[in-house]
């Protein structure tokens, strides 16, 4: 049904965008790429630790929500819907769904590093649709963290975080900028 056509679409979608950004990234001859002040190495750095959660974004999703409640009992009450579901695990349908999102949205940005406009477009939207939410900088800086640590419960390393933090700080800003705050 529909649902399948826009998986399908979706995935044809990111293939040329992932063939774009291997493109792009080979062609620059410098180490700072014009788009967006990132240096080719930290966007590098970022893709090889997205790696890492790209084959189970469910997952991640779910256990960076769950790092999220377990750092900040507020947030439970943000997410009333998915509390309302049931226990913050992964047999809460509620929580799935708003994991899939939000990580196929990360999943985006991340594909859009080495494309500007795009990169700005996807990310001041975002902004914009989560006011009327109350989501907001600090709440932006959290998932970062939850992100963060689960990352490290992944892998066991920490991540190339001089460079990570540099492309975070730029999705930080776009997001800002769409709640007006630039």
């Amino acid at each position: 049904g529909i649902n399948a056509e826009y998986g399908k679409q979706w995935y044809q979608r990111r293939v040329r965008g992932l063939t774009f950004i291997k493109t792009t990234i080979t062609q620059k001859k410098s180490h700072r790429t014009s788009v967006n002040n990132m240096s080719v190495n930290d966007i590098k750095a970022v893709r090889e630790n997205w790696r890492v959660f790209h084959d189970d974004l469910t997952a991640t999703g779910i256990s960076v929500f769950q790092e999220l409640f377990r750092l900040n009992d507020s947030y439970e009450d943000m997410f009333r819907g998915i509390r309302d579901a049931g226990d913050v695990t992964s047999s809460n349908a509620k929580l799935r769904e708003h994991s899939i999102r939000v990580m196929c949205s990360f999943d985006s940005w991340i594909i859009a590093l080495c494309d500007a406009p795009v990169l700005e477009g996807l990310l001041v939207r975002q902004g914009e649709e989560h006011v009327p939410r109350k989501v907001f900088r600090q709440h932006f800086f959290g998932y970062e963290e939850g992100l963060n640590l689960c990352y490290d419960q992944t892998t066991r390393r920490q991540v190339q975080r001089f460079g990570v933090q540099r492309v975070y700080d730029k999705i930080l800003a776009l997001l800002m900028k769409g709640q007006n705050h630039d």
